[in-house]
């Protein structure tokens, strides 16, 4: 692939708002938090529809957080999304926090039952040099299964800058 250029790639273009009394599906994206003044949602979009997003809240330090004091907040896929087209939203992101001198990026990605391209974007964030720096493991129960079973496992995962970041 090549690098991301000028926010479009393959006809997406990279759109920036205010998350801040937007209407969301995932309420918590729209709440402010103390100590963060802006919070930014960041928006793949295509043909006018949303193929990902990102609502991350800036500190007065410039420090980028995915909605900090909520259980997570993350990269959302709103409809089948290609892994090159979601690699260049997760670079399109990069490129805009690194224009707006963000000094550090932490995502909280939600379990997979709340993200189905959750294995996908945790790869992908590993792939392009974030660091995972902790996994706090999920039990959901589903039917009248044992909770021992481990396909009911699920984890959250935090990841931070990218190695390159400055």
């Amino acid at each position: 692939m090549e690098p991301y250029n000028k926010g479009k790639s393959e006809a997406h273009e990279l759109v920036v708002v205010s998350s801040l009394g937007e209407r969301d599906s995932y309420f918590l994206r729209n709440c402010g938090t103390m100590g963060f003044p802006s919070q930014l949602d960041f928006r793949w979009m295509k043909k006018g529809k949303i193929k990902a997003s990102l609502t991350l809240a800036i500190s007065d330090n410039y420090e980028a957080i995915s909605l900090p004091q909520s259980p997570f907040g993350g990269i959302w896929t709103e409809e089948n999304i290609s892994s090159v087209s979601l690699e260049g939203f997760i670079q399109a992101v990069i490129i805009e926090l690194r224009q707006r001198r963000i000094s550090s990026i932490k995502i909280i990605q939600p379990p997979k039952p709340y993200e189905s391209n959750f294995d996908l974007i945790n790869y992908l964030l590993f792939k392009l040099g974030f660091k995972q720096v902790s996994i706090l493991s999920h039990q959901f129960s589903s039917g009248k299964r044992r909770l021992k079973d481990s396909s009911k496992m699920k984890a959250l995962s935090t990841w931070r800058n990218p190695r390159n970041w400055v």
